[in-house]
């Protein structure tokens, strides 16, 4: 460059690294070259396409609790780096950040790629170490950077307000991958999209607490604007927390298999001491194989999710117990979890578990294939779960829905499993509920079809001269439940009976109900009886299940 337009960039506050000395072979240290092109006054700085620009440590700053964070470079206010698609690497044993930006305004790094040389780090003796370590930063701009090979964060951002973050692409990361926030360090009215994770591997060990999850992403976002955030065989999941509150994420996806963590998928989470999300609203989901839960919703105040797709997930044989199954939604008391649209294929686990407490609402689901239960409900009694179509089908599935604890409704219910009492096939299954009583129903579903099997329905000449006719039909036990604490609780059938001429018509007020036997288990199923007044030879009546509701019972 001449020195003539070398003078013509300082006067419009451009500089080059070159210009303060900067070989970027990879060789050089070039660290308090870039410092000092950082430190000219000027306002861009740019680097050289293709150069390599090794760094080491010089300093540190403090953070959040007081907390000494190493680094190499520091990014001041108003100063924006662009380094037009060169590498900056960390020389061997530094243990410190690349870049850090700290209590500025106006700041940014442009079109770098970060190398970490994870191999030749161990741990820092104070702070984190990261690609780039941003705090307390206003107007942010991070755009077009990659990281790789870094042993514990590509990047944490801890308290940035009115960011712009975009193109974000890490692989290769011992930690954790891309961290907007913790805590009260929040990211707040932020523009974020397109943030790309891979093989963050859950390798780094924190000080003082255990390893790091391997989350691709991760943070609190509060009255934050994100776009598209993508990860694949990370040891965690992408992570909305803490304080979250009031943003919008347009598209989050995680593919695994992970590595070796039950901690995987989408997870939406309080910190169960007073932090919940609330007023999160994510447009499409979709998580494919990845070793635990699928999607994870927990302490949350409000979440709304448009459509999530999840599909073999469960896959580790570490996933156990709780953790195997897809879906897994608990809110707060007064809170609100919304799906309008959830497709789950879970070949190897249970599907969706609703429990603790909150309001759940699912508009459409779609259960396919599960080793189990398609759908398990039960908590406390502020635990409401409403579906408006459920459709569990699978050979796999032992049972459609099983409900153990709070309220809720289905409106239709699909499933192509069977009835068979004597083989335990209970499509519908009550169990560990003891404070149901005749007069409380905790539980209804509407329209219901089992198999091939339409709720029945069919018209019958009420019993000359009596006031009850029997009704012989045994398909209104197919939604039979099972037992407990002693009481006869199952799924009664709701039996509408209308008049079918004018006759029966006058027979005023008509109510129906199932035989039971004398057993919890074993229903006579021989039908239901018509109670009526008393009825002549030539009165007919229509009747038809309109629905099903949990009913507890001492045996008759």
């Amino acid at each position: 460059m001449s020195t003539a337009r070398q003078n013509v960039d300082k006067l419009r506050g451009i500089v080059a690294l070159s210009q303060f000395g900067a070989v970027g072979d990879g060789v050089a240290d070039d660290t308090t070259a870039i410092q000092a092109a950082l430190n000219s006054g000027a306002k861009r700085v740019f680097g050289v396409q293709g150069a390599t620009y090794l760094v080491s440590h010089t300093g540190t700053f403090t953070a959040f609790t007081s907390t000494a964070m190493r680094f190499c470079v520091q990014i001041p206010t108003g100063v924006v780096l662009d380094l037009n698609g060169a590498t900056v690497k960390l020389a061997n044993s530094q243990n410190s950040s690349i870049f850090a930006t700290y209590n500025t305004t106006g700041s940014g790094l442009l079109n770098a790629n970060l190398d970490g040389n994870r191999a030749n780090q161990t741990q820092p003796a104070t702070g984190d170490m990261a690609g780039i370590i941003a705090y307390n930063t206003t107007r942010l701009t991070l755009e077009n950077i990659r990281a790789f090979d870094m042993r514990q964060y590509a990047g944490r951002f801890l308290g940035h307000t009115q960011s712009v973050i975009r193109n974000l692409r890490c692989v290769d990361v011992d930690g954790d991958g891309w961290a907007f926030g913790i805590g009260s360090y929040e990211a707040i009215e932020c523009q974020i999209d397109d943030i790309y994770s891979e093989n963050c591997l859950k390798n780094y060990p924190s000080f003082g607490s255990p390893t790091l999850e391997g989350n691709g992403v991760l943070g609190a976002f509060v009255r934050c604007q994100v776009g598209r955030m993508f990860q694949k065989h990370c040891g965690g999941g992408i992570k909305i927390q803490d304080t979250s509150a009031y943003s919008t994420f347009d598209s989050l996806t995680v593919i695994g298999p992970t590595n070796g963590s039950t901690n995987s998928g989408i997870k939406v989470q309080g910190n169960g001491a007073g932090l919940s999300p609330i007023g999160i609203n994510i447009g499409d989901i979709t998580t494919v194989n990845n070793y635990g839960n699928g999607l994870y919703i927990i302490d949350c105040q409000s979440v709304q999710i448009a459509n999530y797709l999840g599909s073999g997930n469960g896959q580790g044989s570490g996933a156990t117990g709780s953790d195997q199954y897809d879906t897994y939604l608990q809110g707060k008391a007064a809170g609100r979890i919304h799906v309008s649209n959830m497709d789950v294929q879970s070949s190897t686990t249970d599907g969706v578990v609703t429990t603790i407490s909150g309001g759940i609402f699912i508009d459409n689901l779609n259960v396919r294939n599960p080793t189990g239960i398609g759908v398990s409900h039960g908590g406390n009694t502020d635990l409401e779960l409403y579906i408006g179509t459920c459709r569990v089908t699978g050979s796999g599935v032992t049972h459609a829905v099983k409900v153990s604890g709070g309220k809720g409704r289905i409106d239709t219910l699909i499933t192509d499993r069977l009835h068979n009492v004597s083989t335990g096939t209970l499509p519908i299954l009550v169990n560990s509920i003891s404070a149901i009583t005749d007069a409380l129903a905790q539980f209804s579903i509407g329209r219901a079809k089992l198999g091939t099997n339409l709720e029945p329905s069919g018209v019958v000449t009420l019993t000359n001269g009596a006031t009850e006719t029997d009704v012989a039909n045994e398909n209104i036990f197919r939604f039979y439940t099972g037992t407990v604490s002693g009481a006869d609780t199952y799924f009664m059938p709701v039996i509408a009976v209308e008049p079918f001429n004018s006759s029966a018509a006058a027979l005023g007020e008509m109510r129906a109900l199932p035989n039971r036997g004398d057993t919890a288990i074993s229903p006579t199923g021989t039908g239901f009886k018509i109670y009526h007044a008393t009825a002549g030879a030539t009165d007919y009546v229509y009747w038809s299940v309109v629905g099903w509701q949990i009913v507890a019972r001492a045996p008759s």
